[in-house]
C-alpha cells in the first residue's frame, strides 16, 4: 500500500482495495462479503480479525472452500504480514482485515 491510513475494515486484494467493509466480528461476515471476496478471483483468503483470533466457524466460507479457495483466520497484524508474503510469491490473495479496536 501506499502509506494510506485506513480507519475502518478493508478488503485488499493485487490490484484494488474496498473501504466498505464495515464488519467487527467474524459473524457478521455475510453472503454478500463472501461474493464480494470471490469476485476478486483469490487463490487465498486471509481474514484477519482485529487483536484477537476467535475460534472460526467455517461454514459461513463453504461457499469458498468448494471452489478450492483457501481460507485462512488469525489477528489482522498476521493477515497483513502474510498477505505480503503470499502476494511476493505471485500468488493471488485477498485479505478482509477488520477494524483493529
Amino acid at each position: 500500500m501506499d502509506g494510506t491510513l485506513y480507519p475502518g475494515g478493508i478488503i485488499i486484494s493485487g490490484n484494488q482495495i474496498i473501504e466498505d467493509f464495515a464488519v467487527t466480528r467474524l459473524a457478521q461476515i455475510n453472503d454478500q462479503h463472501i461474493e464480494q471476496i470471490h469476485g476478486l478471483d483469490p487463490e487465498l483468503v486471509l481474514i484477519g480479525c482485529g487483536k484477537q483470533q476467535p475460534v472460526p466457524d467455517h461454514r459461513q466460507f463453504i461457499p469458498l472452500l468448494q471452489q478450492g479457495i483457501g481460507v485462512e483466520i488469525m489477528t489482522t497484524d498476521a493477515a497483513c504480514r502474510t498477505y505480503n508474503v503470499v502476494v511476493s510469491e505471485g500468488r493471488a490473495a485477498v485479505a478482509a482485515l477488520m477494524q483493529l479496536a
